[in-house]
């Protein structure tokens, strides 16, 4: 199946419970766009995400950028900001509070024969 880039739909993932709320929701949000929300309004692309150097966007996130620009808004590319080394910071914290209960269920939610925890995966890869 190929990967929708851009997609202006929404919706519930049966397996994931923090969607749920978004079965209720309208699946296009088009509808209710103000056309003169943007006037005014900086828009910073941030192409330095902490230490590593980001590629730039594909050309389907890219393709608004002139009609915002449109609609009165300025385009900030690239934007600095202030504090963006230590970003990573509590991305290691969460990792390793998530990363193994999240990948055991997971690997427990897949079918066929395969390793079923983080620690079958080590093993195997041992």
């Amino acid at each position: 199946m190929p990967r929708r880039c851009c997609p202006r739909w929404s919706g519930a993932d049966p397996g994931d419970p923090a969607t749920a709320a978004a079965a209720y929701q309208p699946g296009d949000y088009t509808a209710y766009l103000d056309p003169g929300a943007l006037a005014g309004a900086r828009i910073g692309v941030w192409r330095r995400a902490a230490r590593r150097p980001v590629p730039p966007p594909p050309p389907c996130w890219r393709r608004p950028w002139p009609s915002w620009l449109g609609l009165g808004a300025d385009l900030v590319d690239p934007v600095d900001l202030p504090g963006a080394d230590q970003i990573e910071e509590p991305e290691l914290a969460a990792m390793l509070t998530e990363f193994r209960h999240d990948l055991n269920a997971y690997l427990a939610a897949l079918p066929g024969e395969h390793p079923a925890t983080l620690a079958e995966l080590i093993a195997y890869n041992t």
